[in-house]
């Protein structure tokens, strides 16, 4: 049974006019459907949140939880979340008791159906002190058949204090039946120029951008439109920046080699595949961001690439090659990344997608 969780003011209505998410960078359209659903009192009980990493899915998450408990949440002179209250800022830094986030163990590709059982125990346990539980499932498009059924009993009869949230970057890889139990909402992807533009409205990357220009283009390229991931890539010196850097390196690689007839390149790149099974999943998702960025330039020339921080780049490697072929090598990157989730050994999958090419 669906419900809904009500924020009323004193008065016993919703207020006509009100700043909600006062921190959210853009994303209006969210912040028109989940802020009328909140002053209405209309908040469904799960909500599947898509976008790349770093693109703010855990942060509005975090806004829409202190909204529902927010001290101030009836008060209409000031905004919700107010972020103010000391119910807010608990949040915020991740100390409420009633905000969990659920997620994959440390070093497993998978979220498997013990971490929903331990859910499914706490759901039913009363919250602490606020006046609603959020659940974050985070990369909810890793959970097993397993466990995504075993989820889908919460999602059917919650508790009416019980807010979900599924955080995925492809929501396309959950089961039907989820989808049809929880809307589908994206997080706004940036264009290059208008990431430029947000990212330079703080004053030491601005200085950045003048300072490291070609570094501060490849981040933003490197982004997908994600300003937390710009953000985390602009970290001067970072390892973790050069790590990504070079699995997106990888990655174009690899879309190149899917088109090539250079088997030596292919057994190359092989010897320095990540063995990890999480971060050969991130890379095959690089690689069909690439691919994606290939066949939209081979439909039109004019489109700016997403993946490509050089459209020239993107243009040389579809030029030649047929649009069918390329969609074709699209179903193959996506089937190997299916492989891996299953528990198929790397090596294997990436054996079979670079060496037995169309």
């Amino acid at each position: 049974m669906h419900s809904c969780i009500s924020i009323l003011n004193e008065r016993g209505c919703f207020p006509i006019s009100r700043s909600v998410f006062p921190t959210l960078i853009s994303n209006d359209h969210l912040r028109s459907i989940i802020g009328g659903d909140l002053l209405s009192g209309r908040l469904g009980h799960a909500y599947i949140l898509e976008g790349p990493y770093g693109s703010g899915k855990h942060t509005f998450a975090r806004l829409v939880a202190a909204s529902l408990s927010c001290e101030r949440r009836t008060d209409d002179r000031f905004p919700l979340p107010c972020g103010e209250c000391l119910s807010c800022r608990k949040i915020r830094d991740g100390f409420s008791p009633d905000v969990f986030m659920v997620g994959r163990e440390e070093d497993r590709a998978t979220l498997g159906v013990d971490a929903i059982r331990k859910l499914r125990e706490d759901l039913w346990i009363a919250p602490n002190e606020n006046a609603a539980k959020v659940y974050v499932i985070e990369d909810a498009d890793t959970m097993t058949v397993q466990a995504q059924n075993a989820f889908l009993l919460s999602l059917e009869e919650p508790p009416p204090y019980a807010v979900f949230f599924l955080l995925t970057e492809n929501a396309a890889a959950l089961l039907e039946t989820i989808r049809s139990r929880a809307p589908i909402l994206r997080m706004q992807i940036f264009d290059t120029d208008a990431l430029s533009e947000i990212l330079k409205n703080d004053p030491r990357i601005e200085t950045l951008a003048r300072t490291q220009s070609e570094h501060f283009r490849k981040a933003v390229s490197a982004a997908g439109g994600s300003v937390g991931q710009a953000k985390r890539l602009l970290v001067p010196a970072s390892e973790e920046a050069a790590a990504i850097l070079s699995l997106r390196a990888d990655a174009a690689r690899i879309a190149a080699l899917l088109f090539s007839a250079n088997p030596s390149e292919s057994v190359q790149i092989l010897k320095n595949l990540p063995k990890d099974r999480a971060e050969s999943v991130k890379l095959l998702e690089l690689v069909l961001s690439a691919l994606r960025d290939i066949a939209a330039i081979k439909k039109n020339a004019s489109l700016a690439p997403l993946f490509y921080s050089d459209p020239d780049e993107c243009r040389a490697v579809g030029d030649k090659i047929p649009l069918t072929r390329i969609v074709s090598a699209y179903d193959d990157v996506l089937t190997a990344r299916e492989q891996i989730l299953a528990n198929t050994s790397v090596q294997t999958v990436f054996v079979g997608l670079l060496m037995n090419k169309h």
